[in-house]
């Protein structure tokens, strides 16, 4: 029933798109200096499941402001991107990510982070701050590995 779900979300997401997905990139491109983009990040995630603490190195060594959602549930954070909320970075599920992604909803395809054990970091369409949501993934994988 959860995958007829969110196979039905992203349906529903990708309704109007027509666009073919695009191809993930080999590697993920270092920190873009604060000042090319906004110095602001969301990120709508599992409660409690990224780490305060690389979430406060990563402003502290870029000055990006990173807001951190958290929902209760993947279901809840779905149905926030349906209603129009804007978020920069995604936590899914590998059903849910795989279906957004399949559907031409992301820019980046999803990314498995050492140490987060729900689900993948991924950029959806909505992103207002993609090359700076790339850096914050990149700077969670980092981080993830040398745990």
């Amino acid at each position: 029933m959860k995958i007829a779900q969110i196979a039905a979300l992203s349906a529903f997401l990708a309704a109007g798109c027509g666009k073919p997905p695009q191809a993930a990139p080999e590697s993920l491109p270092p920190p873009v200096p604060a000042a090319a983009e906004s110095k602001e990040l969301s990120v709508f995630c599992l409660q409690g499941s990224l780490p305060a603490s690389a979430i406060a190195e990563f402003i502290r060594e870029t000055g990006i402001d990173v807001s951190v959602i958290g929902f209760p549930s993947q279901e809840e954070i779905l149905a926030g991107l349906l209603h129009g909320d804007s978020c920069d970075v995604i936590q899914a599920d590998e059903a849910a990510a795989d279906a957004l992604a399949k559907d031409g909803l992301l820019i980046l395809a999803p990314e498995k982070i050492p140490g987060i054990d729900s689900g993948r970091l991924a950029i959806p369409k909505t992103s207002r701050n993609a090359a700076n949501a790339k850096s914050l993934i990149s700077f969670l994988q980092r981080k993830g590995r040398a745990q």
